[in-house]
């Protein structure tokens, strides 16, 4: 019993261990909100998206910040941007950064 437990223990931990579905690097994308265009990066790192951050943005600070608390959290723990909803009251803005997101992790596929 304690050989299976073992062995399966090791398999859960290679399989953490396993190479992602990205090529490592920084890659950035932009899209039209509201004012004029949000530019994002993605960061991938060890095949995984690691960190999502606001290279520039003239939205409004409570719009980009509610963006940033709200949606990007959700979309490093998917690993994409499918199933992330739009944050009511920051509309353009959350399209925006949902395309431009997705335009960058489009580049970090091999």
């Amino acid at each position: 019993m304690k050989r299976i437990l073992v062995l399966v223990a090791m398999v859960a931990v290679l399989a953490g261990c396993s190479k992602g579905q990205f090529v490592d690097g920084s890659y950035e994308a932009a899209a039209m909100g509201h004012h004029a265009d949000i530019v994002m990066e993605v960061v991938v790192k060890g095949g995984n998206i690691s960190e999502i951050n606001i290279v520039s943005s003239e939205e409004l600070p409570a719009m980009i910040d509610a963006v940033n608390r709200r949606m990007i959290p959700k979309i490093v723990k998917a690993q994409t941007t499918e199933g992330v909803d739009i944050i009511s009251g920051a509309t353009e803005s959350s399209k925006a950064v949902l395309k431009a997101v997705g335009e960058a992790i489009e580049k970090a596929k091999p």
